[in-house]
């Protein structure tokens, strides 16, 4: 795509992606593609800031699952394996520019959150510390916000045992229909533990 492209979001993580994202849902929904009235979001890492960015933005989404997705990018400078990606990112380090990485990051912005949202971290991850779903699992649980936290055992930065790949995808498709579809919320799904799952 070019330089420009790749470079579009320097100190801006949260703004235009954001409205880049909900160009995309506009068109398909166009396209007869997606229900307006039943919107999900999720994704992982990148894709799950994005997902906890969304729904301090909009509530046009009945369900969200953000899995291992950074909410304080001034704490992800400080515990990333890779430290120099939010320095890039934000042409700044926090204590250069503390005020970017405040408007960047979803944690501050979490009193805006009304879609029942989830999360889902590993808890070996050194690319994006696991107290980050635990920073934004906690702020919605503390405003009433239906939320749920699946911290699996000795995974990092996502799952590779089969067992875990397999319950964290039936965990956020049990999440996601229990919001989206209309059905009545239930109990947690599955938990992941130091033993394994329960």
């Amino acid at each position: 795509y070019g330089s420009a492209w790749r470079l579009a979001n320097t100190r801006d993580w949260w703004d235009k992606p954001h409205q880049d994202l909900m160009n995309g849902v506009d068109a398909m929904i166009r396209l007869g593609l997606a229900d307006s009235t039943k919107l999900a979001v999720c994704g992982w890492s990148y894709g799950g800031y994005m997902t906890s960015n969304i729904v301090t933005r909009t509530t046009r989404f009945r369900a969200a699952v953000a899995g291992a997705g950074p909410v304080n990018l001034a704490a992800q400078a400080g515990t990333s394996d890779i430290p120099g990606l939010m320095r890039s990112s934000m042409s700044a380090w926090p204590w250069e520019d503390p005020q970017v990485y405040v408007e960047n990051s979803p944690i501050f912005r979490a009193g805006a959150v009304r879609t029942p949202t989830a999360f889902v971290h590993g808890e070996q991850d050194v690319r994006v510390n696991p107290a980050e779903s635990l920073n934004m699992y906690r702020a919605l649980r503390a405003r009433g916000i239906p939320t749920d936290l699946m911290m699996l055992p000795r995974a990092g930065h996502g799952p590779d045992e089969p067992a875990q790949m397999r319950a964290t995808m039936e965990w956020t498709i049990e999440w996601l229909e229990r919001w989206t579809l209309g059905g009545t919320p239930s109990t947690p799904a599955r938990k992941a533990t130091s033993g394994g799952f329960q």
